[in-house]
């Protein structure tokens, strides 16, 4: 359960690089150095253990769809809305993955949704509104374009590792999975930053090491996640997920004075106990299938 917590404080942490970078480097610029660089690592460990493995001919839709929404929309829409988000806020958002991921998997692969399981993502969804509160009101004008922004980079997030935990079912390694999807994210960032934003890379010596900080924080993030995958249910893994904003909010408190407001933790707690109620759920369906099988035997 270690790995749990680590791979949520290691996670958190990339809120609050991007929160400090995106102030030193343009958006674009900041995720292709970072996905770039993210791959570099990702790849070093799948070759140093012997995990390459050609991507057959019928896979590579699912490499290309997590790399495009998993990582690239991810990604660059939390670089932009790092802009005028604080970190605390930017991660709350991401609690609401559990609930869009079984919204899609219901739309996309016909999973049932049960009574008890609507009504947490109703109560999740409702924890959302504080969020979004205490978001609007740190807004320096009355825009919903952040707030748009954020709920497709969550969206795409959760659908990416939707088909990241395919892959790795299917018996590619996670450390070649990140590798590949993070390398192609990455180019589909260079002409955004060559053309939009003339590639500002305008860097000192400090601002580098936290790139390098971030990439480290990037490529171990993602790679104990698609590990745990193997062990943990992606429902318990989003459940453990309510430590990331725990980490992100200290974080933020500690390295960039940003407050820790009452609407937040309202909306922490309200997201938690729908988590909680989606686990519970999930965990009784689960138990019910195992029977189930064991009945037939």
């Amino acid at each position: 359960m270690y790995l749990i917590f680590t791979q949520n404080a290691i996670g958190a942490s990339g809120f609050t690089f991007s929160k400090i970078l995106v102030g030193a480097i343009s958006p674009f610029t900041f995720v292709m150095i970072r996905l770039l660089l993210s791959a570099g690592v990702s790849f070093s460990l799948a070759y140093a253990n012997d995990q390459w493995k050609p991507v057959a001919r019928g896979h590579k839709r699912l490499f290309a769809a997590a790399s495009f929404l998993g990582f690239f929309v991810s990604f660059c829409g939390g670089a932009i809305t790092a802009q005028v988000l604080s970190s605390a806020i930017s991660s709350m958002f991401f609690n609401a993955v559990p609930f869009i991921t079984a919204i899609l998997a219901f739309v996309l692969f016909g999973e049932r949704l049960s009574p008890k399981k609507l009504v947490a993502i109703g109560i999740g969804c409702l924890g959302l509104i504080p969020c979004v509160m205490e978001a609007s009101s740190s807004l320096a004008t009355v825009s919903v374009v952040p707030l748009i922004i954020t709920f497709f980079t969550v969206a795409g997030y959760a659908y990416g590792w939707l088909m990241v935990k395919e892959l790795v079912q299917i018996g590619y390694a996670p450390a070649f999975v990140t590798g590949v999807t993070q390398l192609l994210a990455g180019l589909a960032a260079i002409p955004f930053s060559v053309y939009i934003e003339q590639c500002d890379m305008q860097l000192n010596a400090f601002v580098a090491g936290m790139v390098c900080a971030l990439v480290l924080s990037t490529a171990l993030s993602a790679l104990l996640y698609s590990l745990l995958l193997k062990s943990y249910s992606p429902t318990l893994l989003s459940f453990a997920g309510t430590l990331m904003p725990c980490f992100a909010a200290l974080y933020g408190w500690l390295f960039l004075g940003e407050r820790i407001t009452a609407l937040l933790l309202i909306s922490g707690v309200m997201i938690t106990i729908g988590l909680y109620l989606f686990y519970r759920a999930e965990m009784s369906d689960v138990s019910k299938q195992s029977q189930l099988k064991k009945d037939v035997v």
